[in-house]
Order: structure tokens, then C-alpha cells, then sequence
């Protein structure tokens, strides 16, 4: 009769496995929290970049401004500087520029165009200088109203610094995004 040898792993062997994995472990898990949290802020970047694109692009389109505000409801504006609880692009050729103006019948009235719902994952999204605005507008050509620059600043709170994104429209409507903190 043959002698059988225990299989399995000796109590030295597996004291050693565990200690190479949280050696591995320790060093990737921060390295994957980062990366989700720039893939969050780039995703919304790009979130907040399509939506003044679309907006520029529909003024030119349809012939008539349209406008980007910041919004708590999704049918109207909320006159804030800060953008965290979303945002609308809306028709604007019905009276104060900035601010849905309904009317009856519809077809003479501001329309909302497309909503955007609230910034997720504990992200910041705010208009910040030279001038803080709660709309930016497009004319008919494209071209931003009033002319000026208008910068977003998309951060999280305790990242660092490199983590924001700074959301420009310049002075001839054009969208860019960049990775550093606005100016």
C-alpha cells in the first residue's frame, strides 16, 4: 500500500501569497480610484461641452438664439453661477435673454431643446471668471451674447489640482476644455 501526501498549501506558502497581494493591492487601489475619478470629471466635461456645441449649433440652424442656463426643475432657469443642478438649452428669441419665456400658443414661445440632469459623484461645476454667468447665449451666427469669455470650472473638492477641467467659450463661440484649474 502506497502512502498519500497531503495536497494543498503549507501555512508558510500562503502567509507569502497574501502578503504579495496586499503588497499589489496597496499600490493598485489608488491608482484605480483616481482613474475613475478622472474618467468622472472628463465624462462630465464632456457632458457640459456637448451641451454648449449643441446649443451653438442649433442657434445657427434654427436662425433664432439659443441659450444654456443653469436649472434645479429641467424647464427653467435658475439665475445661478453655480451649474451642479444641471443645465438646459433652450430656444431664446422670446423677450429677456437667459430666461425660458413661455407663451401661448407654443410656437411663439422660448422652448426647451434638450435637460441635463444634476453633476454626479460629488463634482463641482461652477461659471467662474472673468465674467460668472448663469446663461450663455448664441446668436443666430453662432456667436456668443454678450461678447466675452465665459470659463466653467469642473473640480472635485480635495482632488488635486490637476484632477479639474476648465471649460471655455471664447469670444467667438468656440468650446475648449482643458485640464488645470481656470484662471
Amino acid at each position: 500500500m502506497r502512502k498519500q501526501t497531503a495536497k494543498g498549501f503549507t501555512l508558510l506558502e500562503l502567509m507569502t501569497a497574501l502578503a504579495i497581494l496586499a503588497i499589489l493591492l496597496s499600490v493598485g487601489v489608488p491608482s484605480f480610484v483616481q482613474m475613475i475619478r478622472n474618467n468622472r470629471i472628463t465624462a462630465q466635461a464632456n457632458e457640459m461641452v456637448s451641451a454648449l456645441n449643441y446649443a451653438r449649433s442649433e442657434s445657427v440652424k434654427r436662425g433664432i438664439p439659443v441659450s444654456v442656463c443653469s436649472s434645479t426643475d429641467g424647464a427653467t432657469c435658475a439665475a445661478s453661477t453655480t451649474w451642479n443642478t444641471g443645465w438646459i438649452v433652450f430656444t431664446d428669441g422670446n423677450g429677456a435673454a437667459g430666461t425660458v419665456n413661455p407663451a401661448m400658443p407654443v410656437e411663439s414661445g422660448d422652448q426647451v431643446l434638450q435637460v441635463w440632469p444634476a453633476v454626479q459623484g460629488g463634482l463641482a461645476l461652477d461659471s467662474v471668471a472673468p465674467t460668472p454667468r448663469n446663461f450663455v447665449q448664441y446668436t443666430s451666427t453662432g456667436m456668443p451674447n454678450p461678447v466675452g469669455t465665459t470659463n466653467f470650472s469642473l473640480y472635485k473638492s480635495g482632488a488635486p489640482a490637476n484632477t479639474a477641467r476648465c471649460i471655455s467659450v471664447s469670444t467667438s463661440g468656440r468650446v475648449s476644455t482643458a485640464q488645470l484649474v481656470c484662471p
